[in-house]
């Protein structure tokens, strides 16, 4: 997860400053996520690598499930996670750490296809460079591994205020998240076909939402990732020139201190896509 922030030009913290925010955003997906694992194949004796790692919170859930006989290699482009991470692995000899990107991975990794499941989650929409990316990570793979992403799709977040923070308005994501599993909604076309372009075939897909109150910490992470998002995609469109970008994010963005906090909550749609290597 770290990858994420620091290769993203829109995130100017340093990725320790985030880490409240980071394991309340996964407490809210980690069931979903490791439901979809154990449907993509998960097991006892595996090789499992999670690229951007974070503060690996699954550490434990991989070491547990793939047992002694198994292994769980953790990567992440953030050399201080290794001493943030040490006092846990120490307790997990099956687990070791390494530092890289993903685009870099062969530089750290035994030769040849040695895993059966890679895991990036909340990752791929920050790739510096997806297709040498996607292509790193088939070649870690053994013939018939897989690749789990789980990912949030900016252009859903929804925030909801006062009267609108309703069940009526959830349902409406909840429809959209149901739109997004087919291969035929466009976010999760682009995905699949870069995946295809990469060499591997997709197995399973599934979408959910998130949500929260608006003005939690991760509230205010969400909508200021959404803003600037927004913002460097309209530039990318040649809607706003980068200069224009600039200025208004130097402005600052506006904060949310007014309405009911419990009346107000945020939420998007969270992508799953397991593809195989043939």
């Amino acid at each position: 997860m770290s990858q994420s922030h620091q290769q993203h030009q829109q995130h100017q913290h340093d990725f320790f400053d985030f880490e409240d925010i980071l394991k309340r955003d996964f407490e809210l997906k980690k069931d979903r996520l490791t439901d979809f694992l154990k449907k993509a194949g998960l097991a006892e004796g595996q090789q499992v690598l999670e690229l951007g790692c974070g503060f690996a919170p699954l550490l434990e859930f991989y070491c547990d499930t793939v047992g002694p006989s198994g292994g769980v290699t953790l990567v992440d482009p953030e050399p201080r996670l290794a001493e943030r991470l040490a006092p846990r692995l120490a307790s997990r000899p099956n687990a070791r750490f390494a530092v890289s990107s993903a685009e870099d991975l062969a530089s750290v990794l035994p030769a040849g296809g040695a895993f059966d499941l890679a895991v990036m989650a909340n990752v791929y929409h920050h790739l510096a460079d997806t297709a040498t990316a996607l292509a790193a990570v088939r070649s870690a793979l053994r013939p018939g591994g897989r690749l789990v992403i789980l990912d949030f799709i900016h252009d859903t977040l929804r925030l909801f205020t006062s009267e609108a923070a309703n069940p009526a308005a959830l349902a409406v994501q909840t429809r959209l998240a149901d739109l997004l599993r087919p291969a035929a909604s466009p976010v999760t076309a682009r995905c699949c076909s870069a995946l295809a372009a990469a060499g591997f075939e997709v197995r399973l897909r599934d979408a959910f939402v998130l949500h929260d109150r608006l003005r939690s910490p991760l509230g205010d992470f969400y909508v200021d990732a959404y803003v600037k998002h927004s913002l460097h995609e309209l530039a990318s469109l040649g809607r706003i020139t980068k200069e224009e970008v600039a200025e208004l994010l130097g402005q600052g963005l506006p904060t949310l201190q007014q309405g009911d906090p419990e009346a107000e909550l945020f939420s998007n749609i969270n992508l799953l896509v397991a593809a195989e290597r043939p």
